[in-house]
């Protein structure tokens, strides 16, 4: 159980929230009931009114867990989405259902494969209105270079949408370079272009110039201190590499 009292330049609000659970084995039953006086300033801090009660089933096996979520709204007097999510240690998908009738609502996935110098990751998902996008993002190191990219497609008809991608290598401890681009299918344009070549001085300096399509940048930073340096970053934010 818990309790708050939040306060606003023009408004103010106090909200109760109790949850208890009761597990046995891979069995839970579970109850979710909150009620507040006074509203938040924010849409996204609202604290909406729930009685729910609801049934938990999860299971594992070789290294795979899956789970399933079922349960009542008594506001609503209706059945909750039913939830079915199953998670490895490289892979994860989530499942919504509506009940009445039985239909998918929506689904997403997301993976990824790892070797000592390689990285793939993937996601993509489905919904009422049809099929998201698919994107796969990977890295490929080696001793004085790496690459980095993404691509993003449409689904199921397979076709090319976007692409970001991203190289750097070193030809010796003085000299450096650096290429990247972001290419826009459908309007059939190079969002970002850049091409880069660095100077060190005295293993604690980097001068850099690097030619866009805007035009050009020098640059000045501290190798030591790599958050400080600009790198490059698709527009698209879905085609960054990161974790799942």
């Amino acid at each position: 159980m818990s309790f708050g009292l939040d306060q606003y330049p023009k408004t103010e609000r106090a909200y109760l929230t109790c949850g208890p659970a009761l597990s046995l084995g891979p069995i839970s039953l579970w109850y979710q009931w909150q009620m507040s006086i006074g509203r938040s300033a924010f849409t996204f801090d609202s604290t909406p009114s729930q009685n729910q009660v609801g049934l938990s089933f999860q299971a594992s096996e070789r290294g795979w867990t899956q789970s399933l979520v079922i349960g009542w709204d008594f506001l609503a007097q209706n059945v909750l989405p039913l939830r079915w999510t199953v998670k490895s240690s490289n892979f994860s998908a989530s499942f919504t259902f509506g009940i009445s009738p039985l239909s998918l609502w929506q689904g997403k996935w997301a993976g990824s494969f790892q070797g000592p110098t390689w990285l793939i990751q993937f996601s993509g998902g489905v919904s009422q209105t049809g099929w998201e996008d698919v994107v796969v993002r990977g890295r490929l190191s080696e001793k004085s270079w790496e690459v980095e990219g993404g691509v993003r497609l449409g689904w199921p008809a397979v076709w090319l949408k976007r692409v970001a991608l991203s190289a750097q290598g070193v030809w010796s401890a003085e000299w450096s370079w650096a290429l990247a681009l972001e290419y826009d299918f459908p309007t059939a344009r190079f969002v970002q272009f850049e091409a880069s070549l660095f100077r060190t001085f005295l293993g604690c300096l980097r001068l850099g110039l690097s030619a866009y399509s805007g035009g050009f940048r020098l640059s000045l930073d501290i190798p030591a201190f790599p958050e400080a340096k600009i790198e490059f970053a698709p527009m698209d934010e879905g085609l960054r590499l990161g974790g799942l």
